[in-house]
């Protein structure tokens, strides 16, 4: 991905934000052509995402299915994008929740690091970083 500057995107697989992007990016079959992910604001703290086609900033539109079969559409995104479904477990498969599957592997960020190398140092629990951070 291209940007004006580094962005963390940080989204549960149960988020409005994951299925929107998920039932857009379903629809792409050639993921070599440049895209434009757009978060809308909802109401409230709800964040939608919108994707375009970067060339002609059409939006790649799929009704909404609160009943969509999300395991199954991860596994085909991420068939195109070249990986293999067998790295994401299937939900039937797996006792884990389906909002703690890892879709994709994913670098740490340099900011990541720095705030847990500072919490490692000052002997700060993690369990009030998570409670600071979620306020």
């Amino acid at each position: 991905m291209n940007a004006d500057e580094v962005y963390v995107i940080r989204s549960g697989v149960e988020t409005n934000f994951a299925k929107s992007f998920l039932l857009a990016a379903s629809d792409i079959q050639d993921f070599s052509k440049l895209l434009i992910i757009a978060a809308i604001a909802g109401e409230q703290n709800t964040v939608f995402c919108n994707l375009y086609d970067a060339v002609t900033k059409s939006r790649i539109e799929r009704e909404w299915d609160k009943n969509a079969d999300w395991g199954t559409i991860i596994n085909n995104i991420q068939s195109r994008l070249g990986g293999t479904s067998s790295t994401i477990p299937s939900i039937a498969e797996t006792p884990v929740a389906p909002a703690k599957l890892s879709v994709v592997p994913q670098k740490v960020h340099p900011q990541d690091l720095r705030i847990k190398n500072i919490r490692t140092l000052l002997d700060y629990p993690l369990d009030l970083v998570k409670e600071w951070l979620e306020f």
